[in-house]
């Protein structure tokens, strides 16, 4: 097989390849430090810090066979765009063997359906891909199976992702600084505290899909810009947003008003999902389901789905927006017949040789032991692991961990990363028990945090920091394959304490992308309410270093 490279260079940029018989990938947001990094806004100085990453691994002075080019990576002519062509360029000039060959690639849709198919257990599969658009699509149905690659069956015209993004736009609660990309993913902590109003719901849902190919760039950057830039929308998406204010101007929707908006929007969302795929469902009653693109990051969707279609199977990849892109270009080439694990193809610390000798002559090997013994006293431990993570979660290798039996963790959690306070935070446990404090049809494939089970209400008291205010919650099951070290964690946690359940948010803070260096680790430590960090199982005592 010959060694493949490729990459996506919009939002949530990433390199993906394919070397001596293993994928790798690589987000250049844990190079840059920005979230949603894009190549655009790659800076030139760290082009190094790539390159070393890549080299790491295929050897310095190695090339690729093959360059896979992205169809939208020839179409950029706006100023952000060329910055993008001139990364593009490094990579060829740089990695594309003097007798490589280019090729281009298939659309963004498709590279999600392979990402999707080729990261799950499944043999074959139904894969819906869904989000804010890409390559002229954004909802499509494609049938795959691992030998022979995906077949795309039917492309819907209805722009989903960008809908859900603008009714995100409406809820006060948000930060009017909030990124445009993000605002979906916080919308969706509130919907837990709303009440639904079935005849405001359809009336989202037929405006949703009336308004098919809503343009999701139409509503970038920040939150505040439905607002202050109202005149320059395009007349139909002011028509339909305006019907939710009785054809006046919009203003924000406050307090429990916005509660109650976004589950009406979540409500339409979910309908409209299952109006689209439940025929090809039937059609196809005997393969499971995979879900990619952004809106397979709708985690109450997800559930829904689960526990309808059960006992069929449904899968989410770890990286299923635009990060997993890169990967699914090069998958499409080389169609493994065994399933890709996701956590050992991204790369570990980058700034291990260069680590000060004043931090590392301050740490102290430890045991399990002692990280449960300070969790169940209270302690909140910046937990690094391994290689990181691929994806948006992070899952027990660049994590923030703490005991969630305690109330006040949330408020605390919420405080050292500086989140909203009405947003919830992630449980883990071990995948044999998760029945033990969740109902759901089945716990299969919940490595990801993709789908979010209801704590059994007689748990909910026990664990109060992780569970929502609906009695919902993110859950992320732990196997011995998705990640031996945070599982053996979790074995140890419950020898110790009779505790099967850890709090797990991703080791980050707001605005910032999952750290991936040594530097940003302590920053944390040292300027946040952070008690500990564990660096592969060293420990760093927050009070060595005050």
């Amino acid at each position: 097989m010959e060694n493949i490279i490729s990459f996506h260079q919009g939002h949530d940029a990433n390199i993906a390849f394919y070397w001596e018989g293993k994928h790798y990938a690589i987000q250049m947001e844990k190079i840059g430090g920005k979230r949603y990094q894009a190549m655009a806004t790659f800076k030139k100085h760290l082009w190094p810090a790539l390159c070393t990453e890549i080299d790491k691994i295929i050897g310095e002075g190695n090339k690729f066979d093959k360059l896979v080019r992205p169809v939208a990576s020839y179409s950029y002519k706006t100023k952000g765009g060329r910055a993008g062509q001139r990364v593009i360029q490094e990579i060829e000039n740089k990695y594309l063997h003097k007798d490589g060959v280019i090729e281009i690639s298939c659309l963004h849709h498709m590279a999600h359906a392979y990402t999707a198919l080729y990261c799950s257990p499944y043999d074959e599969a139904l894969i819906v891909t869904i989000d804010g658009g890409g390559d002229g699509e954004y909802f499509t149905i494609n049938h795959g199976t691992r030998k022979d690659g995906i077949k795309q069956l039917a492309t819907i015209d209805l722009n989903l992702g960008g809908w859900y993004n603008a009714m995100s736009r409406l809820v006060a609660e948000i930060p009017e600084s909030a990124m445009g990309i993000s605002l979906p993913g916080k919308a969706m902590g509130v919907v837990a505290r709303g009440n639904i109003d079935i005849s405001r719901a359809m009336k989202i849902k037929e405006m949703q899909e009336s308004d098919m190919l809503f343009r999701p760039s139409t509503f970038a950057g920040k939150k505040e810009i439905v607002l202050k830039n109202w005149g320059a929308l395009p007349t139909r998406h002011k028509e339909n947003i305006s019907l939710l204010f009785n054809g006046k101007k919009p203003a924000y929707f406050e307090g429990q008003e916005g509660f109650d908006h976004m589950a009406d929007a979540q409500w339409a969302f979910e309908n409209t999902v299952f109006e689209k795929i439940d025929p090809w469902m039937q059609k196809y009653p005997d393969i499971p389901l995979c879900l990619a693109g952004g809106c397979a990051l709708n985690v109450l969707n997800n559930e829904v789905l689960k526990n309808y279609y059960h006992p069929r199977g449904i899968y989410i990849p770890p990286c299923p927006a635009d990060e997993g892109l890169g990967l699914g270009y090069v998958l499409e080439k080389t169609r493994p017949a065994k399933q890709i694990r996701s956590h050992d193809i991204c790369p570990p610390l980058r700034d291990t040789d260069e680590f000060s000798a004043v931090f590392r002559n301050k740490g102290k090997k430890v045991t399990n032991k002692t990280i449960c013994k300070l969790l169940a006293e209270g302690s909140v431990i910046g937990y690094v692991q391994g290689n990181s993570e691929y994806g948006p979660r992070a899952l027990g290798f660049r994590s923030i961990i703490c005991d969630p039996y305690f109330d006040e963790m949330r408020d605390r959690i919420n405080k050292i990363k500086h989140r909203e306070w009405w947003r919830p935070f992630a449980p883990a446990c071990k995948k044999e028990d998760a029945e033990l404090y969740f109902e759901s049809a089945n716990f299969d494939n919940l490595e990801y945090m993709s789908f979010a089970p209801m704590v059994r209400e007689d748990r909910r008291e026990e664990v109060p920091a992780i569970t929502h205010v609906d009695g919902s919650s993110r859950l992320q099951t732990v196997t011995k394959d998705s990640n031996p070290k945070f599982y053996k964690l979790l074995s140890d946690w419950e020898k110790y304490h009779g505790k099967h359940v850890l709090l797990n948010t991703s080791f980050n803070i707001k605005g910032q992308a999952i750290l991936n260096t040594l530097d940003e680790a302590f920053e944390v430590l040292l300027t946040e309410e952070m008690d500990y960090l564990c660096i592969d199982n060293v420990l760093y005592d927050k009070k060595d270093f005050v």
